[in-house]
Order: C-alpha cells, then sequence, then structure tokens
C-alpha cells in the first residue's frame, strides 16, 4: 500500500509556485546525492488547452519550468499524449510558441503503443519513466494535475480536498522530494 501526505493546499496560484519553489530551493541549497530534476507533465501544467484548440500559458507551470531552467535543473518533460514524431513536433510548437525555451529541456517522453492495453496508460507509464530518472537523478520538483502525474497511484487519496486547488504532497515514491498536483479540468 502506497501513503501519499498532502502537506499545503491552495487556490492561489502565486502562492501554490512560491511555496513549492521554496521547497525545491531548500532541496538544492541542502544538496542532493544525485543531480536535480524537475519532472513536468505538459497538459493542464505547462499550458492550458481552451475549449477553442488553442493552448494558452499555465502561470504556475510557467513559474516553475522558467526556475528550474535558471537554476540549471535537469528538467523532463513527461506526457501521456502518445508517442509519434507528429505529436512530439507539435508539442514542441506549442510549448515553444507559448515561450518555454526547450533548450532546457533534458528530454520528453512520450507514452508508446506497448501501454495501449492499461486504462490508465498515462500514469502507469508516467510512474516508470519516474522511476528511470530517479535512478539518475534526484527529482525536487513533480508537477502534474492528475494524481498519477505525481504519486504511485491514479487515485485521490481518500484525505484529499476535492480537486480544484494546487497539492503539495509528499508521497512514498523512491526519488521524488515534492509533487505538485494542479487542479484538475476536464
Amino acid at each position: 500500500m502506497t501513503t501519499t501526505d498532502i502537506v499545503w493546499t491552495t487556490n492561489n496560484e502565486g502562492r501554490a509556485a512560491t511555496i513549492a519553489l521554496a521547497s525545491a530551493q531548500r532541496a538544492l541549497r541542502f544538496g542532493t546525492r544525485k543531480p536535480a530534476a524537475a519532472v513536468f507533465d505538459i497538459d493542464e501544467t505547462l499550458l492550458r488547452n481552451r475549449a477553442d484548440d488553442k493552448v494558452s500559458v499555465q502561470p504556475v507551470g510557467r513559474r516553475l519550468f522558467k526556475w528550474a531552467a535558471a537554476k540549471g535543473v535537469d528538467i523532463f518533460l513527461l506526457t501521456a499524449r502518445r508517442k509519434s514524431s507528429d505529436s512530439f513536433e507539435f508539442a514542441k510548437k506549442q510549448l515553444s510558441a507559448l515561450g518555454y525555451d526547450l533548450s532546457a529541456v533534458r528530454k520528453m517522453y512520450m507514452v508508446s503503443q506497448e501501454y495501449d492495453a492499461d486504462d490508465d496508460a498515462g500514469a502507469r507509464y508516467k510512474r516508470t519513466i519516474r522511476e528511470r530518472i530517479s535512478k539518475t537523478h534526484s527529482i525536487v520538483l513533480n508537477a502534474g494535475d492528475r494524481w498519477g502525474d505525481v504519486t504511485l497511484s491514479d487515485e485521490r487519496p481518500a484525505d484529499a480536498p476535492l480537486d480544484n486547488v494546487y497539492m503539495g504532497v509528499v508521497s512514498d515514491e523512491p526519488g521524488v522530494l515534492q509533487g505538485i498536483k494542479f487542479p484538475e479540468v476536464d
């Protein structure tokens, strides 16, 4: 059984970014055994998908991304979007158009075909990739809008507030120091 502790909640975007960055900065200040990494989901974390099929910046995600890039933290993008060269280029185009400096991204991971049989392929895939990243890095910042983006389980913890607020989470996922659960948008 996995455990997830919710250590803070807020519906204020500025406060969410400030708290998450203070925690990540603290980890850098005290030092990590391995190089520091920041892992970001794309949709509803770095960008917001709008009803008109356009995208806009997710301000908290942007602030966290810019901090990681400025601090030289290795950035990994981890999305449930299906892996293909067209999908990869489209994601890069969307993020670049919103002003993200993709030269700071060490690698972008996208879901492969082998996960198709799973009802929640995205969450299972992301757990697998975070495990791989944590073998070489200490993940000081792990951001996403779904529970499977930031914990070992894709289920909302029983004691969690509704999914319409930002939450700082600590789970027993090895190598991940903190997760920032963004509000879910359906």
